[in-house]
């Protein structure tokens, strides 16, 4: 399927073709702020023009996650893919859940915590 070519040529891709009954977004990885599942659906929030939209695509988390640049993406939860350059704080405590930029509280799976702290702490280091 047309995924599964996305999926093939990503390590030349910087983009992601997402589409619906009535448009066609051609959304920037680096624009994509959460992906959240919702059954067999997922739920993408991202940027266009400087506005937030979001688009629910049949396709499963895990495809996407397969999809999006694991140097980007993170899996903080079972329902939650995350672009971690957009998490404003990381609240960790029994409930643990990130803060993104757009104000949303997106929980941590308890098992997921630990990688994901090494993961942002790799990123400071890369980017300083």
């Amino acid at each position: 399927g047309q995924l599964a070519n996305q999926i093939t040529e990503k390590k030349k891709q910087t983009h992601i073709t997402l589409k619906d009954k009535n448009e066609i977004e051609i959304v920037a990885f680096t624009d994509i702020r959460y992906v959240v599942a919702m059954g067999g659906y997922s739920k993408i929030t991202f940027i266009k023009n400087k506005q937030e939209k979001y688009i629910v695509m049949s396709n499963s988390i895990a495809e996407y996650e397969e999809l999006l640049p694991s140097e980007m993406f993170f899996r903080i939860h079972k329902s939650h893919l995350v672009n971690v350059f957009d998490i404003q704080t990381i609240i960790k405590g029994e409930q643990a859940y990130t803060l993104m930029s757009n104000g949303a509280k997106l929980s941590i799976g308890r098992r997921r915590l630990s990688g994901l702290l090494h993961f942002v702490k790799d990123l400071k280091i890369a980017h300083e």
